[in-house]
């Protein structure tokens, strides 16, 4: 069997029937592009070790890769939990920077109220 020869910036997959082939290795410019590709897939159930970035000798880009470190069910969360903070401050971001703009009014005296009384004793109008 011919030996597959490859680069620094390469790396081996073993297919389902065993046969081996070789892909470039991701790139990314900066160590924060890295990072998140890290956390992304750290987040990932199917996941059990750790990637982590690191700057190649090579083509002094960034790569990321495994380091034996298991993935503890503690940082799983911390990493969805940041996550899911993140979305909420972009969500927020885009609401504050939203135009908004009239497109037609509403006339209220065409809908009939009805009126709830609410357990303080205030008025509450329902339009259906």
């Amino acid at each position: 069997m011919e030996e597959i020869k490859k680069t620094e910036c390469q790396t081996e997959r073993v297919q389902e029937d065993g046969t081996t082939f070789i892909v470039d290795k991701v790139k990314f410019d900066t160590l924060d592009e890295a990072i998140v590709e890290c956390k992304k897939q750290n987040r990932m159930p199917e996941k059990t070790e750790k990637v982590v970035p690191y700057k190649c000798k090579v083509c002094y880009q960034y790569h990321i890769g495994r380091n034996g470190t298991l993935i503890t069910e503690k940082y799983r969360n911390k990493l969805i939990k940041e996550n899911r903070e993140k979305k909420k401050e972009i969500l927020e971001e885009n609401f504050r920077n939203a135009e908004f703009k009239i497109v037609g009014k509403v006339d209220l005296s065409k809908f009939s109220p009805k009126v709830k009384i609410r357990k303080n004793g205030t008025k509450k109008y329902v339009y259906k």
